[in-house]
């Protein structure tokens, strides 16, 4: 028995598997709105995020061509061996990333940053003990991309700063370019 998602073929999409802290519904709209206004305010043009696709990546699990189901088997294992409690996570700042063909402006955080490092190495850890060892990135910036604009803007501090109750840790399959985020898996922070 098949299951006809209207998908197209794996040898013609790229999937991306991802662990992230995605933004809740209150959150998600207050960033949207914030992301509106400093596009107003510094003159950046360019799609917004969808506001249910805001979110802090964690760690990658590549592209693919297709994915597979050992890839997403090991991966739902190490997330639900994760276990921390919930956090804020405080962006208090925005900048545009340098890229070769466009521009991400970005949300930076301090508040929280802590936590969010510690979160990412535990995953990291259960990853591994599933093994799957991802290397590390000693010069990870944790961030929010709003959008990807064609112009640059300078690192600014915010002068209300948006902070997020990180509640969960979720698993994204994104399609590459078809702007679809599935969720495979949703751990609760509990403890």
């Amino acid at each position: 028995m098949s299951l006809d998602l209207g998908l197209p073929p794996p040898r013609q999409r790229s999937d991306n598997l991802f662990f992230c802290l995605l933004a809740g519904p209150d959150d998600a709209a207050r960033t949207t709105a914030l992301a509106r206004s400093l596009c107003l305010q510094h003159g950046v043009t360019g799609q917004l995020q969808a506001a249910n696709r805001l979110h802090v990546s964690l760690c990658s699990l590549g592209k693919h061509a297709g994915l597979s189901p050992w890839l997403l088997n090991i991966a739902t294992r190490a997330g639900g061996a994760v276990t921390a409690a919930p956090f804020e996570l405080t962006f208090d700042r925005f900048v545009s990333f340098r890229s070769r063909d466009r521009q991400p402006l970005v949300l930076l955080c301090d508040g929280g940053k802590a936590e969010l490092m510690a979160l990412q190495h535990q995953l990291g850890a259960a990853l591994g003990a599933v093994g799957l060892n991802i290397s590390s990135r000693a010069c990870f910036e944790p961030h929010c991309t709003l959008l990807y604009g064609r112009s640059s803007v300078p690192a600014t501090r915010l002068e209300q700063p948006v902070t997020w109750r990180v509640r969960e840790l979720a698993l994204v399959h994104s399609l590459v370019g078809q702007g679809i985020y599935l969720h495979p898996g949703r751990w609760p922070l509990l403890c």
